[in-house]
């Protein structure tokens, strides 16, 4: 048994541990903006070496307002890209794409105007003018009308160029963008905001999410694997070395050019880590029903078909995948296994109780004939003595009514010997006078009241 269980156990470890045939070519992840903290995990699993660990190459490539990832993807110009959950809208039959894993647990997009616009609620945006993109988060805000009973087509949407400026100057009266980076750099020029977040109406949406086409995703699963593991890996020490990431964010190119420097990279490190959540969920973490909820959402908009379905958009990983026939068997090996154990705990318990039934009964069989032996030996003796004594014996049995009599007894009483004497017969002999004390002994002895009584014989 301990041999087979050895052999299963092997068996199991080797199926379980992935192969890693990784390959040299360098995966390029397309980032959704220039370089800034929103990046910091890729940052961290580039320059500590977490990549080159897994053995892969990554490259890393800044984007900006005029790239969408998702495009550069289904260009092929980048392998892996980070976007938001806009990127199930673009999930197609013929470019099938992939969401790996979710940074963001909540969505960074806000609403931001100046206090002087008095623009507290989703109905004060009614007649105003927007800063805002489909794919930078106008859809979410969306779903927020959507659920207030606003039309959308009552606020004038126009593309966004330079938040700050275009909000500072006066020629949009809000914006929608990252509470993680605007409303600092609106402040740094004096002025005072209001934001109206999603979440307080409703609409929690994830934030950042990493994602690729399906053919890259499982072309090389032990490659997506390894990309994940690295990544999550980067995010868990950028939270725990913030400082260092922030000086290393610094030196990248462009990062000072647009206004950051290190207070300012601080204040967005904290904010990320709000949305990130590291403390109460597992950096990367990803539920399909929050998928659902999402797609439901897109669908009663209006932008999303009703029969996209969430099938084969949420990637699953080798280990998942193995565990999905691997615990039938697992679980019918466990039933297995405790039905066995069970058996044998009864089988041994049973032959524990026949073995202590089996020594009680030969015990009591020898104390039996121990009893017997020692009872014949005691009538061989009370013989002997009745005998030697020359004294006449007569004993009565209650439960049987039969009596025995020493020869000795019969020759005095005159009777022939081994005559079967009753009670009767007994008090025949006996005295006239003692007669009733002796039938009134006869009667109490019979209910248990024993006492000892002489008796004269005629």
């Amino acid at each position: 048994m301990m041999r087979f269980l050895l052999t299963l156990y092997v068996f199991l470890i080797t199926i379980i541990t992935p192969s890693h045939a990784i390959g040299k070519d360098t995966i390029k992840l397309q980032l959704k903006w220039r370089h800034q903290f929103q990046f910091a995990g890729y940052y961290a699993a580039l320059i500590k070496g977490y990549y080159k660990e897994e053995g892969l190459n990554v490259e890393l490539i800044p984007g900006g307002p005029n790239s969408s990832p998702v495009q550069e993807i289904l260009k092929g110009n980048a392998d892996i890209g980070i976007f938001d959950p806009n990127v199930v809208l673009r999930n197609t039959k013929a470019k099938p794409l992939v969401v790996l894993s979710t940074i963001m647990q909540s969505s960074p997009y806000v609403i931001i105007s100046l206090k002087s616009k008095n623009i507290l609620k989703p109905s004060d945006l009614i007649g105003k003018t927007i800063l805002a993109d489909q794919d930078q988060g106008w859809n979410i805000f969306k779903a927020v009308l959507l659920k207030e009973g606003i039309k959308s087509d009552l606020i004038d949407v126009i593309p966004r160029k330079n938040d700050s400026e275009e909000i500072a100057n006066g020629k949009a009266d809000a914006v929608v963008t990252y509470i993680t980076t605007q409303p600092q750099r609106l402040k740094k020029l004096g002025l005072s905001v209001n934001m109206i977040r999603p979440v307080e109406y409703g609409v929690d949406f994830y934030g950042d999410v990493i994602f690729t086409t399906k053919s890259f995703a499982y072309n090389n699963p032990e490659r997506t694997d390894a990309f994940i593991r690295a990544t999550l890996k980067g995010w868990q020490y950028a939270f725990e070395h913030e400082d260092e990431l922030i000086n290393y964010i610094l030196t990248l190119p462009g990062v000072k050019a647009h206004g950051n420097n290190k207070e300012f990279l601080k204040i967005e490190a904290q904010e990320v880590k709000k949305l990130v959540m590291p403390d109460l969920v597992q950096i990367g973490h990803m539920n399909i029903g929050r998928w659902q909820y999402m797609l439901q959402i897109y669908q009663q908009l209006g932008i999303a078909d009703k029969k996209i379905t969430l099938k084969d958009f949420i990637y699953s990983s080798e280990e998942e995948n193995l565990s999905k026939w691997l615990k039938p068997i697992l679980y019918s090996a466990i039933i297995a296994f405790v039905i066995i154990v069970v058996i044998v705990v009864i089988n041994w318990q049973l032959r524990k109780v026949v073995k202590a039934k089996t020594a009680e009964l030969s015990a009591e069989v020898e104390n039996r004939k121990s009893a017997e032996l020692m009872a014949k030996r005691n009538e061989e003796k009370l013989k002997l003595a009745i005998k030697s004594a020359n004294i006449g014996v007569w004993d009565w049995d209650v439960g049987s009514k039969k009596a025995f009599v020493s020869k000795e007894w019969c020759e005095r009483l005159g009777i022939e010997y081994q005559q079967k004497l009753s009670q009767v017969n007994l008090l025949d002999f006996i005295h006239p006078k003692d007669k009733l004390v002796a039938l009134k002994s006869f009667r109490a002895f019979k209910k248990g009241n024993k006492k000892r009584q002489i008796f004269r014989l005629d």
